[in-house]
């Protein structure tokens, strides 16, 4: 009898993050050829049945299986740091050679910053309700964290 099982973009997906690990919404996207709105509406459903799990390195989005809790929060936020820092200080070295002045750098990591900020509220402030966390609160703590690297 022949094979008559019948593959979901949802199990696309599944069998592309058992072979990449972790990847970004939009690539995942362009390696299914399905549009980010339809990945990003099975990623929602599939985060929020914890089949999935989200994190952000710098303000981008990644997905990943979950496992048995994979990392701890702190270092998460670790790594998230690092990412940041790595980010200003390639943007603080193209600013340099550029010769612009250290209080003009600072001025346009900050506006840079805050607007990769405002582009993501929207999406933190719905996934914040989804968690039953204050979104208010938690978007506060999130943008200090962000702004104090």
């Amino acid at each position: 009898m022949a094979d008559d099982t019948i593959e979901t973009g949802v199990d696309s997906l599944l069998a592309l993050l058992r072979e990449k690990d972790r990847i970004s919404i939009d690539e995942a996207a362009k390696i299914l050829k399905t549009p980010s709105k339809a990945v990003q509406s099975w990623v929602d459903f599939l985060v929020e049945e914890r089949i999935l799990g989200l994190e952000y390195k710098f303000t981008k989005p990644y997905i990943y299986l979950n496992k048995a809790k994979q990392k701890t929060t702190t270092t998460k936020q670790t790594n998230n740091a690092k990412d940041i820092i790595a980010f200003k200080k390639e943007f603080m070295e193209r600013a340099e050679n550029k010769s612009l002045p250290p209080e003009k750098m600072k001025g346009l990591w900050n506006e840079h910053l805050n607007k990769a900020l405002a582009a993501k509220k929207q999406y933190f402030m719905i996934e914040a309700k989804k968690r039953e966390l204050d979104p208010a609160r938690t978007w506060q703590k999130y943008e200090e964290y962000l702004l104090s690297i």
